[in-house]
């Protein structure tokens, strides 16, 4: 088994290795069997030889070094078709846990997920960590197909996200679109769809881990004193996730199925501020180094506006506030988006309000003047500055002066 590709002669060599007492229970250094290397090399008649053996029959559960048993080692279709119709030993073990050892696979496993099904395999398990919410995490989008046909559950949560959260924080957005299509297709109910994507995620306030830990702080201190960590959670909507994360494709999926382009965290975000407060590693350096990455910010704001995400029936959404009392225009001048601001300005100049302070009584201008959170060029600073003063921003707020990063926007404010 430490060879690295097989050879014509290899099935002889077994056959006689095992016909002199050869264990098949034997283990290499990273915990892998014979059984599992015959399945990552696609040898299938090596694997339908060793079943013979009731010792390898015996490593048909064990797990390796990284916790994949022989079933999950499988590179092709034929092993695993195999072992699941040929060898009455892999009865003892659990369906659910033969599905899931091929769900999260590459996308020519779904033939061996029907094989399963067919086979009368459980769907659901394993508590909340199914293999309907491993396909969706690892974008397996025939494998979602499959078991959404075989109504999986898809309102199970773990971790507090649902199946749907999983496949927008991973940016799959084929995996996405197929959730809802055969939820759609499955319950012939548009607003039961609707409302699923609109449910938020929930974190249990013992638990260790959440994405948003606000306080880390709190939570070292909180566990060496002997008491529950105090976690506190922002608690969102797979739209105030993707909007996050500026996935702008799966923006434009949520949206199409019915997401509630007003829905607030329990910080009091909506998909404007999320998509204007984002961090996302393209777009945290200098934005104007990468025009890509910026026009995507301001893509997804177009896709938002267009929507409907200005107002709300009675409110103004642009001058909502969070509860650090950030505006969309504030925060798009904290992350340096002079794309955004100048469309936000350009579109609702009359209802946009220019000079509402945050927290802590920082205006648009005010993050302008400092450069923002991201390095930002003299120029776009320049641009930045001068958008909002010709706009009508106040420059007597908190003397910016004070804060100016460069001598040219000093004289621009000036």
């Amino acid at each position: 088994n430490a060879t690295p590709r097989t050879r014509p002669d290899d099935l002889g060599c077994l056959k006689l290795l095992l016909a002199h007492g050869a264990s098949a229970t034997i283990v290499r250094n990273d915990k892998s069997t014979v059984l599992m290397c015959a399945c990552a090399l696609g040898e299938h008649r090596a694997v339908e030889l060793l079943l013979t053996k009731s010792d390898a029959t015996e490593t048909l559960d064990w797990l390796d070094g990284s916790y994949r048993c022989a079933l999950r080692c499988a590179c092709n279709y034929d092993a695993p078709k195999i072992m699941v119709e040929t060898n009455p030993a892999l009865e003892h073990m659990p369906k659910t846990g033969r599905l899931f050892a091929l769900v999260g696979v590459h996308q020519k496993f779904e033939r061996c997920v029907q094989l399963l099904l067919r086979g009368k395999a459980v769907v659901d398990g394993l508590r909340t960590f199914t293999p309907l919410m491993e396909a969706s995490r690892r974008g397996n989008a025939g494998c979602v197909r499959i078991l959404i046909k075989h109504r999986a559950n898809h309102h199970v949560m773990h971790e507090g996200e649902t199946v749907l959260m999983r496949a927008a924080r991973q940016n799959h957005h084929s995996t996405t679109r197929v959730l809802l299509k055969g939820l759609q297709e499955a319950e012939a109910q548009t607003s039961g769809v609707a409302d699923y994507v609109n449910l938020r995620s929930k974190y249990d306030s013992k638990s260790n881990y959440s994405p948003w830990i606000t306080n880390p702080d709190n939570s070292a201190s909180a566990t060496s004193s002997g008491s529950e960590p105090e976690l506190e959670t922002e608690q969102m909507t797979a739209l105030l996730l993707a909007c996050e994360k500026l996935h702008e494709k799966c923006i434009h999926i949520l949206l199409e199925f019915g997401a509630d382009v007003h829905a607030q965290s329990t910080f009091r975000n909506t998909p404007l501020l999320s998509l204007m407060a984002s961090k996302n590693a393209s777009v945290k350096r200098d934005p104007m180094s990468e025009p890509g990455a910026a026009s995507k910010t301001k893509r997804c704001l177009l896709t938002l506006l267009e929507h409907g995400a200005a107002y709300d029936g009675q409110n103004f959404m642009l001058n909502h506030q969070n509860d650090d009392k950030s505006t969309a225009l504030t925060l798009a001048a904290e992350q340096g988006r002079l794309d955004c601001v100048t469309l936000c300005i350009e579109k609702y100049r009359d209802a946009l309000d220019l000079n509402t302070e945050d927290q802590n009584e920082s205006t648009a201008l005010l993050f302008a003047c400092k450069g923002s959170l991201v390095p930002m060029k003299s120029e776009v600073c320049i641009k930045l500055v001068s958008v909002l003063l010709s706009a009508g921003a106040d420059p007597s707020r908190r003397s910016p002066l004070l804060h100016i990063v460069h001598e040219d926007a000093a004289v621009e404010v000036a």
